[in-house]
Formats: structure tokens, sequence, C-alpha cells
């Protein structure tokens, strides 16, 4: 999420360099700049709560917040009345790729076969199509084009 009057253009992490990025503590988002973080090249605010995030957003505290689009609406959507809302988006071009894992307790007998097993229906799934038509309303909705 950004700042929709202070333009945010970005093709790869590297065009983050010498921004603020916010997330919350309990966040995990982020993980992919930790380059840039390590390396002095991005700042980073950390706050309690999604409510401080989206404000500081707002007021132009920090530059940009790594968010997933539904989420971030919904925190935008809850902000108090005072906030103003139509100050806030999101980069339009820049998705970074997500990585879903299936995990299984050890002590489930069998488990490397079951993994085997989801593995290759998932990847028929992903093959016909059907993965995207699930997760395309959730990370790429339509939602997004106006914030009351």
């Amino acid at each position: 999420m950004c700042i929709r009057d202070s333009p945010l253009s970005a093709d790869r992490i590297s065009d983050f360099t010498g921004l603020t990025m916010g997330r919350i503590q309990s966040s995990a988002f982020g993980a992919q700049f930790q380059g840039l973080v390590n390396s002095g090249q991005l700042s980073v605010t950390v706050v309690p709560t999604n409510e401080n995030l989206f404000k500081m957003l707002a007021s132009g505290r920090i530059n940009f917040a790594p968010e997933l689009i539904n989420s971030g609406y919904d925190a935008i959507d809850a902000l108090p009345d005072d906030i103003d809302r139509s100050r806030l988006t999101h980069l339009e071009d820049f998705q970074y790729g997500w990585i879903s894992h299936l995990m299984i307790s050890k002590e489930i007998e069998n488990g490397p076969y079951f993994i085997k097993a989801f593995n290759r229906g998932f990847k028929m799934l992903k093959a016909e199509g059907t993965v995207d038509k699930i997760l395309d309303p959730i990370l790429k909705p339509k939602r997004h084009q106006t914030i009351n």
C-alpha cells in the first residue's frame, strides 16, 4: 500500500531503495526487503497495529507498507473517520511472488506420501488454471480501484 498523491513506481525490490517501509510487529510481510534493510538502503518503521500503520501511511510518515490488497483495504476501511482514506492506494504494477507450502506433522503416518499426492494434484490444478481462478479474487480484487 502507498500514498496516492506521492507516486511510487516499482518493478523490482531494488526500486524501493531510499524509502521508508512500515510494518506491524506481528507481520511476516517485508522479508523480501531484508537485503535492502540489511544494507541500509531501506528504512523500516515498526508499529503495533494496522491502525497505526495506515495512519502513518496516510500522514506521509512512511512511503509504503507491504500488504495484500484485500487485507490492506480492509484495514483502510476500518480506520477512524478522521483519516483521509482517499490518499491510500496500492502499487498497481508491482506484484511479489507468493510461495505456498503444505505442512504435515512428522507425527502423521505416511506424511511424505500425502505431500507427494498433494503436489501432484496441485500441479494439475495449476496447469488447468483452477488455482488462479480460486486465488485471483483474493490476491487481485476489483474493489481496489476506488476508496471511499
